[in-house]
Order: structure tokens, then C-alpha cells, then sequence
């Protein structure tokens, strides 16, 4: 949910976190769930305000990243703006002035140095098990199998399989053998699997890039503790869909799964594209199935 607050409310408890007024505010992103504003201070400096139902968890990483080499927004403070018996989460971030790697001229350029850095952040290890971020960290011990399980079987209320499958752009027919093989897939996983930190909506518009490589990667509301492999499903889903060869193939060369990994890649390419097919369908993003669904069509299910 979006939330329901006019950009001076958010200004006025950012600067009371800041400690100073704000001489020039933009607006840089208003998604389906947060707005993230762009603000320089009286004496110049440049921040990043975001707030929205899950910035709660961007916190939460980026004060577990903190310090720690990772290529992530600093985090200067926190806070709750109130509203109609609601608060919303407000994070105040350090500001990337560089370009993002949806506007390199050769997006193909970056995909080593983008899956150099997932690497290094799935170096993080689950204070538990699996599942969202802030779940986890407040004491939930699912299993990875049984989260994933959970979301395609609807059990999670998150996903509503009946209106995905009801909507005129999705293929009934398709959606369901792909949750049927997905199903039959998760229960086969391995329960060994490490579980490290996921920020699971890598995408060009997520990262900033300077000098040839990563600078950083924002927006992780949706990050869980879950199978590394799955974050590089969600970068492979955003290739195909948005990309172009080039970056098909960088991504092939340089992703480094052993035979067994690129098995799971599949089923978790399936997962992502189900699981984005049932978020754009819920919140009237039609525009973009047809995108989501030429994908599911073209792989393979032997």
C-alpha cells in the first residue's frame, strides 16, 4: 500500500532527523508501495528520502550491511510518519549522483560486475531460516521449501492464483501446469540449501553504476533469506524480459552455476515469472503480462 501522505508531512520528519531545512526537493520514484524523494539541505548536502508499507526492511539490511564493504545506500536514520490511525516507515539514505544502469548505453558492460556484487552479499547469512527478511529476524523458522510452496500454492494470501488464472491476458491452462511443476520442482529441493540474504528485485532501475561497474543497489523492501540462486533467477527474468542478447549471454558466462544450480535456476525463473505475473495482475499492471507469459511459454518443462 501506498502511503497516503503529501510530500511536506514526509519533508518535515525528515528534517527533524536531518536537522535542517531542505532547499530542493524532487521527486524520484513513486512505486506501486513507497515514494523516495531526492533532497539537498541549506549547506548543500544530498540525501534520499524513502517511505512506504515495507521500508522497515530496507532498514533493516542496510543497518546488517552497514560497514561491511557492501555496495549499498548508508542509512543516516529512521523514523514513522502517522497518519488516519496508520504509520508509514521513513528512512533517510546517502544519495547516488551516478547514472543507472537502465541508461548505459551497452547494459552488457555491467552484468559481471552486478553478479560480483550479489555474490558478495550472499555471503549473508540467515539469522534462521527462510522467508521475508524482517520475518525471519522477528522468529519465523520456515523452511525454504515450505515459504516457496506456501506463495505457489496460495496458502500465502498474498497470491491469488484463482483471479491470475481468471484475468483475460493469462492463460488458465498455462499458469497451472507451470505451479503444478514449480510444486513438484520446490519438493525436490535439496534441504541443505544454504539460506544467505536475497534482495530479489535485481533489475537496471535498482542499480547505480560508475566507472565501469556497480556503485550501488537500492530498494530492498522485498529482501528475504532464502537460495542464492534465486536472486540470479529474478536478474535472468529482467534480461529476457527487458534486455537484450548481449546481456543474455554476459549473464550466461558469468553467473557460475554448476550444472545442478542452473537446474534450479530454471524452476526459480518459473517461480519469479508466476510470482511477478500474480503481483502486475493484482495491481493492474496489464501492460506488462504479455511479457511475463511469452517467457513461461518459451521454456521448456521436460
Amino acid at each position: 500500500m501506498k502511503p497516503s501522505l503529501d510530500q511536506s508531512a514526509i519533508l518535515q520528519a525528515a528534517s527533524e532527523i536531518i536537522g535542517e531545512p531542505f532547499a530542493e526537493t524532487k521527486l524520484a520514484a513513486e512505486g506501486i508501495d513507497n515514494i523516495v524523494l531526492l533532497v539537498t539541505t541549506e549547506s548543500k548536502k544530498k540525501y534520499a528520502i524513502k517511505t512506504g508499507e515495507n521500508v522497515s526492511t530496507d532498514a533493516y539490511v542496510l543497518r546488517m550491511l552497514a560497514g561491511k564493504n557492501f555496495k549499498v545506500p548508508r542509512l543516516f536514520g529512521e523514523t514513522t510518519i502517522p497518519k488516519g490511525g496508520a504509520s508509514f516507515p521513513l528512512i533517510i539514505m546517502s544519495f547516488y549522483g551516478s547514472p543507472l544502469l537502465k541508461e548505459a548505453p551497452d547494459q552488457s558492460l555491467y552484468i559481471e560486475s552486478v553478479l560480483k556484487e550479489l555474490q558478495h552479499i550472499h555471503k549473508m547469512p540467515s539469522p534462521k531460516r527462510a522467508g521475508h527478511a524482517l520475518d525471519v529476524e522477528k522468529g519465523d523458522d520456515s523452511s525454504w521449501k515450505d515459504f516457496l510452496t506456501g506463495r505457489l500454492s496460495g496458502k500465502d494470501a498474498d497470491f491469488d492464483w484463482e483471479k491470475v488464472c481468471g484475468h483475460p491476458l493469462v492463460s488458465r491452462e498455462l499458469i497451472t501446469k507451470c505451479l503444478d511443476w514449480a510444486m513438484q520442482n520446490v519438493a525436490g529441493l535439496p534441504d541443505t540449501l544454504p539460506m544467505r540474504l536475497l534482495h530479489t528485485d535485481i533489475n537496471s532501475t535498482n542499480i547505480f553504476i560508475k566507472n565501469g561497474e556497480v556503485e550501488g543497489i537500492i530498494d530492498w523492501s522485498d529482501a528475504k533469506f532464502g537460495d542464492p540462486v534465486f536472486d540470479l533467477a529474478r536478474l535472468h527474468m529482467h534480461i529476457k524480459g527487458w534486455l537484450d542478447q548481449k546481456c543474455l549471454e554476459a549473464y550466461t558466462k558469468y553467473a557460475e552455476l554448476s550444472e545442478e544450480e542452473w537446474q534450479r535456476e530454471k524452476t526459480y525463473h518459473v517461480i519469479n515469472l508466476l510470482e511477478y505475473l500474480n503481483w502486475y495482475v493484482l495491481y493492474g499492471l496489464d501492460e506488462r503480462l504479455p511479457i511475463l507469459t511469452k517467457q513461461l511459454e518459451k521454456i521448456s518443462y521436460a
